[in-house]
């Protein structure tokens, strides 16, 4: 304890299990009768943190915990000589009641370093026995692996506090107890047989069939966060963004390494077929540029006809996923059509900083062959909708999200600084996550975060761009929707015929099964609205097109002009 005088009040800590998560069995120099913090132990002269080599010390900013206890918090690694595996005491010989790598019985030399930890003292009056219960165990078994501490010591450098806060909560992804109330990582996907959110047809033997695995299931895991992208503007002005990235693939060990500082903008697209089970887990894995934010998250399928509220997303009447826990959440997709996916927590703010996605649910009718109804003799086998005619038939289909960035409202955000959520207007008006001309690069875009001091390295955090191509001749569907929380906005194109056949997730059909398509050069959408639009380019010269708004305050990227919600059509001989 580091400047710590005096007894510790409580003066016990617990160990909840003698088993680590690499499956040691610590039972030769632990118990979990109640191990003794009975006096403070400071490796070096008292007030001078020792630092080893390539080593560095934690300090964290003073806190309350949940009893009102003021806590001071500073951690330290230990110095590699001394016995910390002897008898409970002080000085080299004293003993620190956690797990040590190096083994040992009795007075063997456990070698402290890093599998030690240093706990917390309390400057006023007790530390929750519970919060010295979940820290010693928690920072103890992580410490205690090594590759999870090569990890940690990556983030200590230049976010000592933030590093700190979510490495606590990074052990709760290896099955550990990361808040009173139980929080983890945890998947929830049948026929997965390794815990990674995807379904597996066989067994681990790569033999025998999963008895548990339904083809009609899809599982999918996102983290949410935080994390940065840059803009179009000449001078690339790196925005700070809350965010949904994908960490499908990854096991609950590496799911809070892999989701922080990882958002993505926009939120990974889903996509599913009509009669498809979704489980779609959720973790939060908090945000490492801001964490004094507890805020929790959730996923809010706009649209969707839920059958339990429960699944919802809307906080008033649904579950909230609180930092470092995870929830699975379950749709049976009855119904094909362009859907949208968002944060529903304190939903202006986290909409606005970037907790946005796109969803779509493709028809039972895919796959079947249908004529183009207008007698052109082309035929399809995708559709947009379930029409039975063949008249939402295409041929290539891209999403493309209406979206815009405050720049002062993310740096506020960023800064610490009271939001401007009465002033807020979009100066980065975008497409798919980017700006003119940026969406057109077929590449997926990587931030500066690193080379801004932000992050230990540059994240590639912009995957979907916005460029449209097609062959002469072909039908494109544009699966358009629009989560801008300042406007609303006009989508034309110019030289290509558009065709409306769907509104909502809806097919645009009369109670009669008489289309109710239309025609049109533009399309109108607010915050929250999706339109299924086919462009038909039978008639039309190979060539470049564009797809912009006429906002026209709205085709710039900040003070630059010549950019903005704009993207190009080509369409190739």
């Amino acid at each position: 304890l580091l400047g710590a005088i005096g007894q510790l009040n409580p003066l016990n800590g617990i160990l909840t299990s003698l088993t680590g998560f690499d499956g040691t069995l610590y039972d030769i120099t632990n118990t979990t009768a109640l191990p003794a913090f009975n006096l403070s132990y400071f490796n070096g002269t008292q007030g001078v943190v020792v630092v080893e080599d390539r080593q560095t010390p934690i300090a964290a900013a003073a806190a309350l915990d949940e009893g009102g206890n003021f806590i001071d918090l500073q951690y330290s690694p230990l110095s590699p000589v001394g016995d910390y595996s002897g008898p409970a005491g002080v000085g080299a010989t004293g003993s620190i009641g956690v797990l040590n790598s190096g083994g040992g019985s009795g007075g063997g030399s456990g070698g402290g370093g890093w599998a030690c930890l240093i706990s917390t003292a309390s400057s006023e009056g007790s530390i929750s026995m519970k919060t010295i219960a979940f820290a010693a165990l928690a920072l103890a078994l992580a410490l205690a692996a090594t590759g999870l501490v090569q990890k940690f010591r990556r983030f200590v450098a230049k976010s000592g506090l933030t590093a700190l806060l979510f490495f606590l909560a990074a052990t709760g992804s290896s099955g550990l107890v990361v808040s009173q109330a139980g929080a983890t990582v945890l998947i929830q996907c049948p026929g997965d047989i390794n815990n990674d959110a995807i379904p597996d047809p066989l067994l681990a033997d790569g033999v025998t069939p999963n008895p548990a695995y339904d083809p009609d299931v899809v599982c999918k895991h996102l983290a949410a966060g935080d994390g940065f992208i840059n803009m179009a503007d000449d001078g690339r002005r790196i925005q700070y963004v809350f965010g949904f990235s994908d960490v499908t693939g990854h096991t609950p060990d590496m799911v809070m390494m892999e989701g922080m500082l990882a958002a993505n903008f926009p939120s990974p697209v889903i996509k599913v077929k009509e009669g498809q089970k979704l489980y779609l887990t959720l973790t939060n894995v908090g945000m490492m540029m801001r964490p004094d934010l507890f805020d929790p998250h959730t996923v809010h399928y706009h649209g969707f006809p839920n059958a339990a509220a429960v699944f919802d997303g809307v906080p008033d009447a649904s579950i909230s996923i609180n930092m470092g826990s995870s929830l699975t959440y379950f749709y049976y997709n009855a119904e094909p059509g362009t859907f949208i996916y968002h944060c529903h927590v304190e939903a202006t703010e986290h909409m606005q900083m970037g907790m946005l996605g796109q969803l779509y649910v493709t028809p039972k009718q895919d796959g079947t062959v249908y004529q183009d109804p207008d007698g052109s003799g082309r035929s399809y086998t995708r559709f947009a909708y379930n029409d039975g005619d063949g008249s939402t038939g295409y041929d290539v289909d891209f999403p493309i999200q209406i979206s815009g960035f405050d720049p002062e409202f993310h740096d506020a955000s960023l800064t610490v600084q009271p939001l401007p959520f009465a002033l807020m207007v979009d100066r980065f008006p975008m497409l798919n996550g980017r700006g003119y001309p940026d969406t057109v690069n077929p590449n997926p875009i990587t931030n500066t975060a690193g080379d801004d001091g932000f992050d230990q390295m540059n994240r590639p955090s912009q995957a979907t761009n916005a460029l449209i191509t097609a062959q002469k001749g072909q039908k494109v569907l544009l699966r358009i929707s629009s989560l801008s929380t300042t406007s609303y906005h006009t989508l034309s194109v110019l030289g290509i015929p558009m065709k409306v056949v769907g509104k909502g997730a809806r097919i645009l059909r009369g109670p009669t099964g008489k289309n109710l398509y239309y025609n049109t050069s533009s399309v109108d959408l607010g915050g929250g609205e999706t339109a299924d639009v086919i462009l038909d380019t039978k008639d039309v010269a190979p060539g470049t097109y564009f797809l912009y708004v006429k906002n026209l305050d709205h085709l710039s990227n900040d003070t630059e002009d010549f950019g903005g919600m704009m993207t190009e059509i080509i369409v190739n001989p």
